[in-house]
């Protein structure tokens, strides 16, 4: 019986170098360098959550900002760590594992990271 192969498409591209964002059980979010570009390469985020959506909120700080989140580099390919445990014990939130977000959306300046559409990341 003859075989019906599929091809499976090359993407040069690696997770790095598309916006992508995940979080842990910890409330630590990692963001790729390019979704940190889509926003102006902000030094901070205001850490927001809207309940009734279940979603995060990342708006670019101006230096001094009341209640900024500084971002961290992260690894060697210009990814940014955000340390967010304050939204999971503010707003109750519990992971039982690392999740990322498949549809990252801009609404006025602020990144949205809905968790209703978040998945579960994959470990080899």
């Amino acid at each position: 019986m003859p075989r019906n192969w599929k091809i499976v498409e090359h993407s040069a591209a690696s997770r790095w170098a598309v916006k992508y964002a995940s979080i842990n059980p910890n409330g630590e979010i990692q963001l790729s360098r390019v979704t940190i570009e889509s926003m102006g390469n902000p030094k901070s985020v205001v850490l927001m959550y809207e309940a009734e959506t279940e979603t995060i909120g990342l708006k670019p700080a101006r230096n001094g900002e009341q209640h900024a989140f500084p971002l961290r580099k992260r690894g060697s390919r210009g990814g940014y760590l955000l340390r967010g445990y304050k939204l999971m014990k503010d707003h109750h939130l519990k992971l039982t594992q690392t999740l990322k977000f498949s549809d990252i959306q801009t609404e006025l300046g602020v990144l949205l990271l809905d968790l209703r559409t978040a998945e579960p990341v994959r470990r080899a």
